[in-house]
């Protein structure tokens, strides 16, 4: 069963990650995906991992590793040892093609197993909850109606895979901060606009088209020279562009909602390790000034120092933070 807020005014903000559906067993982690999938599938990949990482076996942790290998490219672009940045293009379209993998790999497992619900859930998940979700699955809609997919969905067939941009990267080319996490998420926010204001599908060619010439303004905007309006002539769709820029759409999808951060006074954490998004979610919590209450789920399996870091993480943000089991 579904809750709808009664008065539009959220009190309670569940940040759902991946650990939310491996507890309700779907088998959506990375491990997960790469066994169904097979090794081959990723011989490219990993020989960009031994050459430039010197192998790990963690190797199908995406997220880490795309952070490591653009870091070790962008070490020796400033470092001017005669590197070819036609590597860095190279690489992102063998990781552009996982990504797809990936999302193909989701749907098949989402709709492969029939949903049962988790009692220590429904407890927490009301009518006035609100929910972030991390995954890209729709399983939290099983609980929730009104939920925020930050990084994108399946349904969307867009996502946002990737890492939070660290500062030294500043004056590297689009090719080599492609997958920073802010970039993607504009692209997300300017994706779902075009679609809801012009009424148009992923499969249209005008979409198509227009998120090519959007993504002509990140890299002109992370060129170096930086982005002004006069480069739009540039574009094929210069005249929307002349048109939207001005009045473009906000990419803080809690605006887009209207959700006020004074209201929430109770957070639940279901599933997310938190370090990978650390910096989206401060932001987040540094508005909801009247947070009161963090409830924090677990599993009988989880390590008693990641624990602990998820707890010092909360803590500047509210004193009262208790632990509940799946």
């Amino acid at each position: 069963m579904k809750y709808k807020s009664k008065n539009g005014r959220y009190t309670s903000l569940a940040i759902i990650g991946n650990g939310f559906d491996l507890a309700h067993d779907y088998n959506t982690s990375y491990e997960d995906f790469t066994n169904a999938i097979g090794e081959s599938f990723f011989f490219e990949y990993k020989d960009y991992i031994n050459t430039y990482c010197g192998g790990d076996g963690e190797w199908n942790n995406f997220e880490k590793h795309v952070e490591a290998l653009t870091a070790a490219f962008y070490q020796k672009v400033i470092s001017d040892e005669g590197f070819n940045e036609n590597t860095i293009r190279q690489f992102n379209i063998v990781f552009q093609s996982i990504k797809e993998k990936l999302i193909d790999y989701l749907q098949t497992e989402t709709k492969s197993k029939l949903f049962h619900e988790i009692k220590s859930i429904r407890r927490f998940l009301g009518e006035n909850t609100v929910g972030l979700n991390f995954n890209y699955t729709n399983i939290a809609e099983n609980y929730l109606c009104d939920i925020m997919y930050v990084h994108g969905s399946i349904n969307e067939k867009e996502i946002v895979l990737g890492y939070d941009a660290p500062a030294p990267f500043c004056l590297a080319s689009y090719e080599n901060c492609r997958w920073f996490k802010q970039l993607y998420r504009e692209k997300l926010a300017f994706s779902r606009d075009i679609k809801e204001k012009l009424n148009i599908s992923n499969s249209d060619s005008l979409y198509q088209e227009l998120c090519e010439d959007y993504e002509d303004i990140q890299i002109m905007e992370n060129s170096g020279k930086g982005f002004e309006l006069e480069d739009i002539s540039r574009l094929k769709h210069a005249k929307f562009f002349y048109e939207y820029i001005p009045t473009h759409c906000n990419n803080d999808i809690f605006v887009q909602k209207n959700i006020s951060f004074d209201n929430i006074s109770e957070v639940v954490v279901l599933g997310h390790s938190i370090k990978s998004d650390e910096t989206y979610l401060k932001e987040i919590l540094s508005k909801c000034s009247n947070l009161q209450h963090v409830i924090l789920f677990s599993y009988k399996s989880e390590k008693q120092e990641d624990w602990e870091a998820k707890v010092q993480f909360f803590r500047p943000y509210c004193t009262y933070i208790e632990k509940e089991m799946y």
